[in-house]
C-alpha cells in the first residue's frame, strides 16, 4: 500500500513525526511534538525518508521495509504512522479600527490559524485608522503596540471557522497614551491544523 499525503490549495505538507515499525502507537495526538508512544522496534530512517514530502502539496511513497533499510522487526506485522500539517502558503492580514468588531471566517473544511496580532498604533501608520480629532496629540505618532494581543485573538478564533473580536481597551490592554486612536492587525490563514495517516504493513514472514 503506498503512502499518499495531500494538502488543499494554497498549502503544503509539513511532517511533524513519523514511525515505521511494530508496537503501540498514539494516534493523532493533539500535541504532534509528543509523537507516537512506546514501541518495541522501529526504523530510525522513517522521518528522514519522509522529508522528501516536505513543502509539497502532494506526495506518494511506496511503503515497504526495503524502503526503510534493514527490517526493524523481522517476522512481525509493521505499520507506518505519520503526523503532518498542511502549512498555508498564503497568509491574510485584516486591520480593524478601535470601536469596531473584527470578523474572521474560513470556508469549510478549513479553519482559522492565527500567526500574529498586535493592538495599538505603529510608527508612521498615519493612513491606518486616522485620528478622529482635528488636532491629534503629538504623542499619537509614537509607536505603541501590544503584541500580547495574539493570545486573546487565538483564544477566540484558533481552529474555528468564524469568530468575532471586539476591538477596544475592554478586550486588549491599552499600550498607548490617552487620545491615541488604535487598531487591531491580525495575520492569519485558513487551513487544516493537523492530519493523521496510518498504514498497516503485513510482513509475509509473520504469516
Amino acid at each position: 500500500t503506498p503512502l499518499r499525503l495531500h494538502c488543499p490549495r494554497h498549502s503544503t505538507i509539513s511532517i511533524q513525526s513519523a514511525f515505521y515499525g511494530s508496537g503501540e502507537v498514539r494516534l493523532c495526538t493533539e500535541d504532534p511534538a509528543s509523537g507516537p508512544g512506546n514501541h518495541s522496534c522501529s526504523a530510525l530512517t522513517a522521518l528522514q525518508l519522509l522529508s522528501e514530502c516536505q513543502n509539497l502539496r502532494g506526495c506518494q511513497l511506496p511503503v515497504s521495509h526495503l524502503l526503510f533499510g534493514k527490517d526493524p522487526c523481522p517476522g512481525k506485522n509493521k505499520y507506518l504512522h505519520v503526523n503532518y500539517k498542511c502549512k498555508p502558503s498564503e497568509h491574510k492580514t485584516q486591520v480593524v479600527c478601535e470601536g469596531e468588531t473584527m470578523i474572521l471566517r474560513c470556508k469549510t473544511p478549513n479553519v482559522l490559524i492565527i500567526y500574529a496580532a498586535v493592538y495599538g498604533r505603529g510608527l508612521g501608520q498615519t493612513d491606518t485608522c486616522p485620528s478622529l480629532s482635528a488636532r491629534p496629540p503629538p504623542f499619537a505618532k509614537w509607536n505603541c503596540l501590544n503584541h500580547n494581543a495574539v493570545q486573546v485573538v487565538s483564544k477566540s478564533c484558533y481552529s474555528k471557522q468564524k469568530c468575532a473580536v471586539t476591538v477596544g481597551n475592554q478586550t486588549f490592554r491599552n499600550p498607548c497614551f490617552p487620545g491615541t486612536r488604535k487598531y487591531l492587525s491580525v495575520l492569519y490563514s485558513c487551513g487544516r491544523t493537523l492530519s493523521c495517516f496510518l498504514i498497516h504493513i503485513i510482513d509475509i514472514e509473520a504469516l
